[in-house]
Order: structure tokens, then sequence, then C-alpha cells
């Protein structure tokens, strides 16, 4: 998951000096073959979004089930160990073990969650990033490309948790909550 939204992360930023991208091209002198070149980089750019839409897309199809039965073990697990945590009478060496292994535990959901929450963050900022390029600069037939692409960039892509929604920071606060309640059931 980190890879992609890295590779969002590269995209925006190439996305912010189109100007230059297409400047640097071996035609620089004449007006409309820089039109040109910006075309070419936008339509480059316009494949670029469309292969990072289907990676994350099928990433998400390949592990949203996944994610679902790690999310329930991990909070059940969780939960279980707290349970075991409130039932100890006295402080021993298993004392650090269980706090350390709940404290991982809660870390690895929070990684999890915030590598599936930078994937939407950056997804979103793809819009931004072309706003924020030159794109007022560029012929009419380029600016409706623009358009086009901020268009697509509104929809987040995201990583989903099985059938229930995407997986963001809340939910993995929802998942501690969830093993609160756990917690509370069982401890009776």
């Amino acid at each position: 998951m980190i890879f992609g939204a890295i590779q969002l992360k590269i995209f925006q930023i190439r996305i912010k000096k189109i100007h230059e991208t297409a400047k640097s091209a071996q035609y620089e002198s004449k007006e409309a073959q820089y039109d040109g070149d910006v075309a070419l980089v936008l339509n480059e750019f316009i494949r670029k979004h469309q292969e990072l839409i289907e990676f994350i897309t099928n990433l998400n199809k390949t592990t949203k089930y996944i994610t679902f039965v790690e999310f329930l073990v991990s909070s059940l697990n969780c939960a279980s160990i707290v349970t075991s945590l409130i039932k100890i009478k006295s402080w021993d060496a298993n004392l650090l073990i269980i706090i350390t292994y709940i404290l991982a535990l809660t870390i690895q959901i929070f990684a999890y969650a915030w590598a599936a929450n930078e994937i939407k963050v950056h997804s979103l900022g793809i819009a931004d990033a072309l706003f924020e390029s030159d794109w007022y600069h560029f012929n009419k037939k380029c600016r409706k490309m623009v358009l086009i692409m901020l268009m697509r960039a509104q929809k987040p892509l995201y990583m989903s948790i099985g059938p229930f929604g995407s997986m963001t920071n809340e939910t993995a606060l929802l998942m501690i909550k969830a093993s609160y309640s756990y917690v509370a059931f069982m401890k009776d």
C-alpha cells in the first residue's frame, strides 16, 4: 500500500511541474511546438493516472477481504489480551510481555490504516496538484484535458475493509473502540 501512496505523491509532484516538463522538451523555441509538447505530456500523465487507478483498484480487490479478516482478528486478539491483563493479580514479567504485545498490535493496526489513508489523501491531492500547475497558460485543448483529469481526480482512491467501506485512520480508532466493547463484554 505504501508503494501506491508514494506513486501518487510522485505523480502529484510531476503534475505541479508540468510546465517545466513541457518546456524542457527539445522544441522550446516555438509556441506551437510548446503547446504540442504540453499535450504530449498531458497525454502521458493521463495514461499514468489511469495506470495508478487500475493498480490501486486491483490492489484493493485483492486485499480487501484479507484486510477485513486481519482487522477482525486483531481486534479480537487485542480484546482477549486486555481481558487477560485485567485479570492479572500480581505484577510480574508476564505483564510487561502482555503490554508490549498490545502495543505492537495497536501499532500494526494504525500503520496499516495510515498507509491506506495516505492512498486516499494523495489521490485527492492530484486534483490540488493539477490546480496548482500552470494550467491557465495552456491552450484550449490542453485546458480541456486538465479539466477531464481534474474531474477524475475528485473521486478518491481507497483501500476497503471487506464490504464495509474505506479504511482510514478513523477506521483504526473504531477498531480500538470495538476492542474495548469486546473487553467490556468478556469481562463479565
